[in-house]
């Protein structure tokens, strides 16, 4: 038993550090730009080096005091709830408050206070964002996120650059800044730009003085316009309709009338007269100014990746998984890394229907490749509960044929060798699997599985 106790912690100490090594680094990119080198920090997500897929990018500001409780939540959001899809993580160096404070304030010309938010941005897009595309796995599918002066650096480049980013989160922004100067950008770039596209998440905590209800005030302007406009029409239908009965004492056309103004009204609400819904904000009365970063990216990622997430949570059949890959793709242009859950439900749902989950698998390597591992595991361990160890063999043994660097697919083997007493090929197909794992820098609860078996076969 102390054999096998110090097997365990030699590995989860060995292994466990070259994790942490992996999945969050220090990079750094040189800029001309900004004539200095600017550092960050690269948080990667668990599936990153035993997947082929490329992941969306989350760029946050004073990654250096963000970083670890966002890449956090990501792990949590994405790898284990999997309410979100998995994303790299880019916190860029502040440097310093002094630095961060100057490169979170616009460039205004004329004002005292401005600072060199403009030339971050153009660092940004010419060359940090060239170099984490050419280093790092990555789609074209791009969110800014910033807190308070950051939050005011988030709303001043989802503004001047609208086409950027994809989304934005700006959590608690300090847009008091020179008297609300941002809202005379927002006014320019809103009039300038009447197909305005990029979705901005604002948040507050319980907290006033901030500036975001008058900036809300003006990027809802032609919306509080618009229902001026409604309200108008109706309230006009029914004083025509009060007047014609008061001359005419007829009831029947006045009704009439007024259902044909209330009609018109809601058909321009909905269908005619364009509404600017693409600034979302959500006030979180139960956080201060310093606590609600971690909602406001719950709540923001979560409502951008709505789609993405299988509403039923499996399948029925192939049908379904293609119309999903379809919705997604439309949304997103990306479709993105599938749910395992997801997937593990579906087996689940169907294991008394073999011919749609061969549908499904197929279907699976042409729109989700990355997917078919876990699907196969998933589906031997179900065939194993169910009493068909030979099927669930072959089907494992033709993984380790397509996919051999399948941990899993030789974890799942390991067991039914060691199950069969083949103790011998028990541990080789185990020692495959750990020096797999090591290679794709798995997270320490994936590689307590396996170490699991590997003590198992050492008794």
């Amino acid at each position: 038993m102390k054999k096998l106790l110090i097997l365990f912690l030699f590995f989860s100490l060995v292994i466990n550090a070259q994790i942490d090594e992996f999945s969050i680094k220090r990079d750094s990119v040189s800029s001309v730009i900004l004539n200095d080198t600017r550092e960050f920090s690269v948080f990667l997500p668990a599936s990153y080096l035993s997947s082929n897929q490329n992941y969306p990018v989350l760029y946050i500001l004073d990654g250096d005091y963000n970083f670890h409780y966002v890449s956090g939540i990501l792990e949590l959001q994405a790898s284990i709830s999997e309410n979100i899809p998995e994303m790299i993580l880019i916190g860029i160096s502040g440097k310093g408050s002094e630095t961060y404070r100057e490169n979170c304030k616009p460039n205004i010309a004329g004002v005292a206070d401005s600072g060199n938010a403009n030339t971050v941005s153009d660092f940004i897009e010419k060359e940090l964002m060239p170099y984490v595309d050419k280093h790092y796995k990555t789609i074209d599918y791009n969110i800014l996120a910033g807190h308070s002066l950051g939050g005011l650096f988030i709303l001043n480049t989802a503004l001047n650059k609208p086409k950027l980013f994809d989304n934005c989160i700006a959590i608690s922004p300090a847009l008091w800044w020179e008297n609300n100067a941002i809202n005379t950008i927002a006014k320019k770039t809103l009039t300038d730009n009447p197909d305005y596209k990029t979705d901005v998440y604002l948040s507050l905590a319980d907290e006033k003085g901030m500036g975001v209800d008058s900036f809300l005030g003006v990027v809802t302007n032609n919306f509080l316009k618009n229902n001026l406009v409604i309200f108008g029409i109706a309230i006009l239908a029914i004083l025509v309709a009060f007047l014609w009965v008061l001359i005419t004492r007829r009831k029947r056309l006045p009704l009439l009338l007024v259902l044909f103004g209330i009609g018109i009204s809601v058909y321009l609400f909905f269908f005619f007269i364009p509404t600017n819904s693409n600034f979302k904000f959500k006030q979180f009365a139960d956080e201060n100014h310093n606590s609600v970063g971690a909602p406001t990216y719950e709540w923001a990622l979560n409502s951008i990746f709505k789609t993405w997430k299988v509403k039923d949570e499996y399948f029925s059949s192939e049908q379904q998984l293609v119309a999903h890959y379809n919705r997604v793709q439309k949304r997103y242009g990306h479709t993105f890394n599938m749910q395992n859950s997801v997937l593990g439900n579906t087996v689940y749902k169907l294991q008394e229907d073999p011919a749609e989950l061969h549908k499904i698998q197929t279907k699976l390597q042409t729109l989700y490749p990355d997917g078919v591992d876990y699907f196969n595991v998933q589906w031997a361990s179900r065939l194993l509960k169910n009493g068909e160890k030979p099927e669930a063999m072959r089907l494992l043994n033709r993984m380790i044929e397509n996919y051999p660097n399948s941990y899993d697919a030789y974890n799942a083997l390991a067991k039914i060798e060691l199950e069969n007493n083949n103790i011998s090929v028990a541990d080789s197909l185990i020692n495959t699997a750990i020096e797999i794992s090591q290679k794709q820098h798995v997270r320490q609860w994936q590689l307590n599985e396996v170490l699991e078996t590997k003590a198992k076969i050492e008794k």
